[in-house]
């Protein structure tokens, strides 16, 4: 499990003497992150004396990790309860869990039996939390196994009838699915259990496809929430919309009115299937203006239950601008090493010694003598900008925004890729470059960077840091003019995509594996959101270790290097780079400290990187 509790003290004293709140102290990290269990809490409870009994689950958070709260339970490595948490500061008030998004701190299961039980749990992505606590009460019913016992269809209409086992009082969502992988909703997402058999038939219901010869069914968690409209976002002659779940009516086009903001309704002329099972993309009749705002509204849209939407059925995008003479924009993106652990002053033996980045201006003037003034101190460029939000999605702080230099790192004394490559890119263009930087440590690409064709492809849900990654990008470039005002009125060209990512996927196997398809569909999907198919795309690989890789790790960086393999990726050929980055591993000897999945925070290290991803970006842009 991640940072094993008890995790006391994290919070105000000022409360350790309420009643119940030390309780909610004390707990278990555990996050599902890097999604291969290692990080999951499991508590083993043997010897129980009851026949059956009834579980109180007590569950607490990080406070700095904690996110939206929501994480996972399992009993016997049964079926998921989802749950979220109370993220406010415990204050001794208990609170049962009774649905997945009705924020609580505890849970309770009933009519369990067996004289063991295993209870694993873990929080949603990176999301730390866990259990607290857990009491047992002997109860008078055993809770029956949930299973299907009869399925009957009727040979007139096709209509279906279903039995199960159930258990007095549960609550269900009936599924349905064609390949036993991807599962959708029937439309009946509250089913109560019969109150007092021990079966439950329902039914008649029509058969969810006429197209299939065999279909299967699935008993979830009951669905309470009403579907949301998430997101709109538009380019060229396409507009994609993501609900929380499928939607009917979607492909109406009357059930759509677009404007363009300050102007006239757009003709909507068609529709196609969304990159996931909850999403659509719309066809315009002429290609959406570049830097323009548009308003989306959706009418007569339910979920397959009939449930309307709950919240705003409008929604409003911009389009990207792509103005060849603008601002050239990239985008560097990544996990904690995109961050940058670099050392401008610290060394192997103290300030300025083998490792640091002062180290490097003193003995290779050359090439790094233009880093520092005359007077020796490191200088900045105003012709190069960056933008960079130092901070997990949902919060609104540390904000770094500026001119090139040192300090763009995870401190103000370090630096990541971003420093030499805005050195080289700088040097290149004319025009000004904006560095828009989003990276966040110990982030996956099986998970939290999840792309929408990765999930419509082999499942999972869109990455939050994904979707917090297109957020972050358009905060700066719909408001760039007041962002960095020296850049009003030139509009701007999103020119290139830097990634550096990978630690967190060589954990496990099956995400090693999954990486290369993954990424694919990440740079088919960055490419249809920033509406160019062929957006330059510069990756360096993770090669810390130098050529001493494990088997796991020499797949995910195998698997890194093939998406510019054009015998592979034959889309990709002459617009993606790989850049092999286990030539610029150093030994802790010569570095800061002895930190090897961080580089060992070696200045040269995270130079080169920054060197590579640029030039070999610069190969396929040709300026």
């Amino acid at each position: 499990m991640r940072n094993p509790g008890p995790y006391s003290g994290i919070r105000s004293p000022s409360t350790h003497s309420l009643p119940n709140a030390s309780l909610l102290y004390g707990h278990i990290n555990a996050t599902q992150d890097p999604g291969d269990t290692s990080n999951h809490s499991i508590l083993q409870i043997d010897n129980i004396p009851f026949a059956a009994y009834d579980l109180v689950l007590y569950l607490g958070q990080n406070e700095g990790q904690q996110f939206d709260g929501k994480g996972f339970v399992s009993l016997n490595d049964g079926s998921l309860e989802e749950y979220t948490l109370i993220t406010t500061e415990p204050n001794g008030t208990l609170t049962e869990i009774t649905d997945p998004v009705t924020p609580g701190n505890y849970m309770i299961f009933r009519g369990l039996t067996g004289s063991s039980l295993k209870i694993q749990s873990y929080g949603d992505g990176f999301t730390h939390n866990g259990p607290a606590g857990f009491q047992l009460a002997e109860s008078t019913r055993a809770q029956i196994p949930v299973q299907f016992t009869d399925i009957s269809v009727d040979p007139s209409n096709g209509d279906i009838t279903l039995t199960w086992q159930s258990n007095p009082g549960d609550e269900y969502s009936l599924c349905w699915s064609e390949d036993l992988i991807n599962y959708l909703p029937t439309g009946n997402p509250v089913i109560s259990a019969h109150p007092t058999n021990d079966f439950t038939t329902f039914g008649p219901i029509p058969t969810p496809t006429a197209s299939s010869d065999k279909i299967f069914f699935a008993l979830t968690e009951a669905d309470f929430v009403d579907p949301t409209f998430d997101r709109a976002a538009g380019n060229n002659s396409e507009i994609t919309l993501f609900f929380s779940e499928p939607m009917v009516g979607v492909t109406e086009t009357s059930n759509y009115t677009l404007t363009e903001v300050g102007g006239n309704i757009v003709t909507i002329t068609g529709t196609s299937p969304g990159p996931t099972p909850s999403s659509i993309t719309l066809n315009t009749a002429v290609p959406l203006n570049l830097a323009a705002n548009y308003s989306i509204t959706v009418n007569n849209l339910t979920d397959l239950a009939g449930r309307s939407l709950s919240n705003s059925n409008t929604s409003t995008f911009k389009t990207w601008d792509n103005t060849p003479t603008g601002v050239k924009v990239f985008i560097l993106a990544g996990q904690s090493n995109m961050e940058g652990f670099g050392t401008s002053e610290a060394g192997n033996s103290g300030p300025g010694t083998i490792g640091s980045l002062r180290h490097l201006v003193n003995t290779n003037p050359s090439k790094y003598g233009s880093l520092v003034d005359g007077a020796g101190n490191f200088t900045n460029r105003s012709d190069v900008k960056i933008w960079w939000r130092r901070d997990e999605p949902g919060n609104t702080g540390n904000l770094l925004s500026g001119d090139l230099g040192i300090g763009f790192g995870v401190s103000n004394s370090q630096f990541g890729p971003e420093f030499a490559f805005g050195q080289i890119m700088g040097n290149t263009y004319s025009e000004p470059v904006l560095i828009v930087k989003i990276a966040w440590g110990g982030k996956s690409l099986f998970a939290d960077y999840r792309p929408p064709s990765a999930v419509a492809k082999r499942g999972g849900s869109i990455g939050l840091h994904y979707k917090t990654m297109l957020e972050y990008t358009h905060q700066v470039l719909d408001d760039i003019d007041n962002v960095f005002p020296s850049f009003s009125g030139q509009g701007y060209q999103i020119a290139g995509f830097g990634w550096h990512q990978g630690f967190n996927d060589q954990l496990a196997a099956f995400t090693a594996e999954e990486y290369k398809e993954n990424l694919a569909d990440f740079i088919r999907d960055i490419r249809r959101e920033f509406a160019n198919p062929s957006l330059p795309f510069s990756l360096a690989t993770t090669g810390q270790g130098g050529t001493s890789q494990s088997s796991v790790r020499a797949t995910l960086h195998a698997n890194q290097l093939a998406i510019a393999d054009s015998a592979q990726f034959p889309e990709f050929s002459g617009t993606v780079t790989a850049t092999d980055t286990r030539p610029f591993w150093r030994e802790a000897n010569v570095s800061p400290i002895n930190q090897g999945f961080h580089w060992n925070h070696n200045a040269e290290t995270y130079y080169l990187i920054g060197e590579s991803i640029a030039n070999e970006m610069l190969s396929i842009l040709n300026p």
